[in-house]
């Protein structure tokens, strides 16, 4: 993109580039007019092609440069990362929702486990979703599956007849998750 190339080339122009960390990213996979195969979904959706999306950061001398990452991150995720890439700390009292991504983004750590949460609501549409680890669970207007990411990343193989266990597992992490983040004006959300 050509506006990715002139802001890189304005941070080179003013002599910054060695300790300016540039992260480029999107909010969402792609509208249905483009193209996320082989994932499925769109923006707007909680499937993989609504929610997945490429992310790159750079930081000469920090971050190597070509290296890759497995490690399943949220926007939120920038904030802790920022303060942790600084050295500030966050206020007393304040819990972030993201976690702390530099070290893996500089190599010190590998990636992690976690356990992460989407929802989404517009007009009657009502979807949620639940990834824990290569598992994910789809809760989309009332019709619910359940996906390992690690053998089916297209979601085309529902697997919640064949493991109702881990999709209740998960389900019970969602419901958990959504009374923990519940917000007035979500509360008619389901």
């Amino acid at each position: 993109d050509r506006g990715v190339g002139e802001v890189l080339a304005q941070i080179a122009r003013m002599g910054v580039k060695d300790n300016t960390l540039v992260i480029f990213s999107s909010d969402n996979g792609a509208i249905p007019a483009g193209s996320n195969v082989p994932l499925r979904g769109f923006k707007s959706s909680v499937w993989e092609g609504g929610i997945r999306m490429p992310c790159m950061a750079m930081l000469p001398g920090v971050i190597r440069p070509g290296s890759r990452t497995t490690q399943v991150s949220l926007g939120m995720d920038w904030l802790p990362t920022f303060l942790s890439a600084t050295g500030v700390r966050a206020p007393a009292g304040k819990q972030l929702d993201g976690v702390d991504l530099w070290p893996v983004l500089t190599g010190a750590k590998p990636a992690f486990e976690r356990t992460v949460f989407f929802r989404y609501k517009r007009l009657q549409a009502r979807r949620k979703a639940v990834r824990s680890g290569d598992w994910k669970y789809v809760w989309d207007s009332g019709k619910e599956e359940l996906h390992n990411l690690a053998e089916d990343l297209a979601e085309a193989k529902d697997q919640l007849t064949a493991r109702p266990d881990i999709a209740a597992d998960l389900k019970k992490k969602l419901d958990a998750w959504e009374i923990d983040v519940r917000a007035p004006r979500l509360k008619d959300f389901a």
